[in-house]
């Protein structure tokens, strides 16, 4: 990453997830007072555990009124658990966040709350800030009651971030384009939803955004997605084109309601806000499948 971003002292919350780890070790570099936790029983040596169920953070967390913003990445995100066990799902994603939330609030820190575009109802797509949200899963349930608390408790000056899909081009990483290329290498077919659609995003544009809106002190709702909407289905078939294979012979397209499980389709989202605050160009899909496909290149 280029330029350097005068990030506020942020305690990442979730800092050895998918994103957490990528925005802990950039944060750090831009500032070295910047700390994370971790879910896991046992962290990484720079990180403190911090179970998001029952959050005691001062516990775990010496001196926290160094810090002026909490990213909070931490979750149970994974849909299909969200929908087996609900209860176990909640208690993670909303009471405990929420008591989280009001113990930063309580230190003097600001809550900076990853939430998702699974509050829509993914019927129409193109959501802005402004459109009400209907969740039809229980993560997006789960997301927005936690959003609303948030906004509420701060009285508005909290700031939540609505992500859409999120992918790195770290080689098994297993985001969405290392996902299908590791199935292509393997000559294996990929199944694909025509009518999946949203706005991918490269997980350290994400990070560099977010720091954006720090700096900013931005508040409120901000969507935070790619400029352009794509179909699962023309992504796996721009990365199989970008593989030299022929997309109609390695890419089964099928619709969501084929798997027999409800979830939201259409969830591209409109991140005119979002721009407001973060002119730099962003990583497109075209760029991001010829890269993912210069890694599994034989």
């Amino acid at each position: 990453m280029t330029n350097k971003i005068d990030v506020p002292t942020s305690l990442v919350i979730g800092g050895d997830g998918f994103v957490g780890r990528a925005m802990i070790r950039q944060y750090r570099l831009w500032n070295v007072k910047c700390a994370g936790t971790s879910r896991r029983m046992n962290p990484a040596p720079d990180l403190a555990f911090l179970d998001l169920a029952e959050p005691n953070l001062s516990a775990v967390v010496p001196d926290l009124e160094r810090f002026q913003d909490a990213v909070i990445v931490a979750a149970e995100a994974n849909v299909g658990r969200c929908e087996r066990d609900p209860e176990r799902s909640y208690q993670i994603n909303v009471r405990g966040t929420l008591q989280l939330v009001d113990q930063l609030i309580t230190a003097g820190i600001r809550p900076v709350f990853s939430s998702s575009d699974s509050v829509f109802a993914g019927v129409e797509g193109n959501y802005t800030e402004e459109d009400i949200p209907e969740p039809v899963i229980h993560y997006g349930h789960q997301k927005l009651e936690t959003e609303r608390e948030i906004l509420a408790r701060t009285g508005g000056a909290g700031l939540v971030l609505r992500y859409s899909k999120i992918y790195s081009l770290e080689k098994g990483d297993g985001s969405i384009l290392d996902e299908m290329a590791t199935m292509f290498a393997c000559g294996k077919q990929v199944k694909a939803a025509t009518d999946q659609i949203f706005c991918p995003l490269l997980r350290e544009d994400l990070i560099r955004i977010v720091a954006t809106l720090q700096v900013a002190d931005a508040r409120g709702l901000v969507h935070v997605c790619g400029d352009e909407a794509w179909s699962r289905y023309d992504i796996a078939c721009r990365l199989a084109e970008a593989m030299a294979l022929d997309p109609a012979e390695c890419v089964l397209p099928i619709s969501l309601s084929d798997l027999g499980l409800e979830r939201p389709k259409n969830i591209a989202m409109i991140n005119r806000r979002m721009r407001s605050y973060y002119r730099e160009p962003m990583m497109t899909i075209e760029d991001a499948v010829k890269a993912k496909a210069a890694q599994y290149r034989k």
